[in-house]
């Protein structure tokens, strides 16, 4: 009878244990799949770190392009800056130079009116003492 209760005894130790490795059994799988997910994941926040990668790469060769083109508009404003000063001074040269002429044109024009109006007042004086004799 003893025997009997004691076979009963470990049959049920063994079922007992039995239903603890199925559970463990079963909690491995689970475990086995959250790992699976985790490396899915973790795929998942590579491939999003390789792309965020690969845009701030492209952002930063955009970026050094429209900089290096401001530095070549840059490079050609002031060429055009210095142009057009150079211009403007030639300018400045020649009104400078027109102005003297004028200035130059001006005395000799004076100088002609004051000629024409002491032959006139000359030529008037003539007539009058012609007038008198």
């Amino acid at each position: 009878d003893t025997m009997k209760g004691e076979c009963e005894v470990a049959r049920k130790k063994a079922e007992v244990a039995e239903g603890e490795r199925e559970t463990m059994s079963v909690e491995l799988d689970i475990t086995n799949k959250q790992l699976e997910v985790l490396r899915g994941r973790g795929e998942v926040d590579q491939k999003q770190v390789q792309r965020m990668k690969t845009e701030v790469e492209v952002a930063k060769q955009v970026a050094e392009q429209e900089k290096s083109d401001m530095d070549q508009q840059l490079k050609n404003a002031r060429a055009k800056s210095a142009e057009l000063a150079d211009e403007l001074q030639k300018c400045l040269e020649r009104i400078r130079t027109m102005d003297a002429d004028a200035e130059e044109q001006s005395k000799k024009l004076t100088g002609l009116s004051i000629d024409l109006r002491d032959e006139r007042d000359r030529r008037r004086e003539e007539r009058k003492g012609a007038e008198r004799e």
